[in-house]
């Protein structure tokens, strides 16, 4: 090709420095920035500033201005903890049907706790449908990494639980703490305050994430979570991937026929339950071999205190550690 070709050419190719584009046949071309009114190039557009305009309209919560376009997503949940991060990513109206049930704290209409014959048991069906492959990408990709514990992994937040001296561990002594994931705080939180007035004002300090590999083999022994008096109003759990049977157990001297009563619950996935009561301080609960269909995950969620059983306002133990019933309201 010709020098002068060659050079011709290259005058036709668009100068990324330039706000014009050059053809060797037509006067340049001003540019124009798709949200600008200036032939200078892209600037902020007084629309998105809080300035009135034809193409902004006002959030009737926070009185923000936004485009019109993204108005809707952004109004249908701006009251949520997610409104800085719906506010920042700017969806447009067309997303809004797919973000609400994302962002927005609405529960599903059969989010009624059914009978489970434990008192203070009640378990919360189909509430984490929606949400649940977003949480599970989150559990992977959130650190610290799976630890091998009792037939189960596990990632722990908060307190850490010494299982020799069965207490959370707490003060100077205590293993530096994994503080609450975001996707706990953000999503699940705000949801489980929602289902009952007894969770109304719930802020755990402690997770535990439980990971269960194999069906046949990962389960949990027969268990009380408040054996020493550093549990809260409630634990919650959330669970996840695949549903479960839970065994509450009542153990003879409590039960006032002179044998183990148990109960077994059925736990499907997206379900929430809620041990408090009788449930969460008399009552044993297990999930046994064989009782998990598929590879699961499941969220617990407890508020723990450094607190002894003389503060608790209980007296007596049973020669096994656990509280008395009678001691227990």
């Amino acid at each position: 090709m010709p020098r002068t070709q060659k050079n011709s050419s290259r005058k036709s190719r668009h100068n990324p420095k330039s706000n014009s584009v050059q053809c060797s046949l037509h006067k340049p071309i001003q540019k124009r920035h798709p949200q600008c009114t200036s032939k200078t190039g892209p600037q902020r557009s007084n629309q998105l500033s809080g300035a009135p305009g034809s193409y902004s309209a006002k959030c009737p919560i926070c009185s923000k201005r936004f485009l019109t376009s993204f108005i809707e997503a952004h109004a249908s949940h701006c009251s949520t903890p997610s409104a800085s991060y719906v506010r920042n990513k700017k969806h447009s109206s067309a997303l809004s049907t797919f973000l609400r049930p994302r962002y927005a704290l609405t529960l599903p209409t059969s989010a009624q706790p059914s009978e489970t014959g434990a008192p203070g048991f009640h378990v919360f069906r189909d509430i984490f449908i929606q949400q649940e492959e977003e949480i599970l990408r989150a559990i992977e990709a959130t650190a610290p990494a799976w630890v091998d514990f009792m037939f189960r992994q596990t990632k722990n937040y908060g307190p850490a639980y010494d299982l020799r001296r069965k207490r959370f561990l707490f003060g100077e002594r205590a293993p530096k703490q994994n503080s609450m994931p975001p996707y706990a705080k953000d999503i699940v939180l705000p949801r489980l305050q929602l289902l009952t007035p007894i969770l109304k004002d719930f802020n755990p300090n402690q997770l535990a994430v439980g990971l269960y590999k194999v069906p046949g083999e990962s389960h949990i022994l027969p268990h009380n979570d408040c054996e020493n008096g550093e549990i809260g109003t409630a634990v919650v759990g959330v669970c996840l991937a695949a549903a479960c049977t839970m065994t509450l157990i009542l153990r003879s001297q409590y039960s006032g026929v002179g044998r183990d009563v148990k109960r077994d619950v059925h736990l499907p996935k997206g379900a929430v339950y809620i041990m408090s009561g009788d449930a969460l301080r008399v009552w044993e609960h297990a999930i046994f071999p064989g009782k998990t269909e598929a590879t699961r995950y499941s969220l617990t969620f407890r508020d723990v205190s450094p607190i002894d059983a003389a503060s608790y306002g209980v007296v007596e133990k049973t020669p096994k550690g656990r509280f008395t019933q009678s001691l227990l309201t």
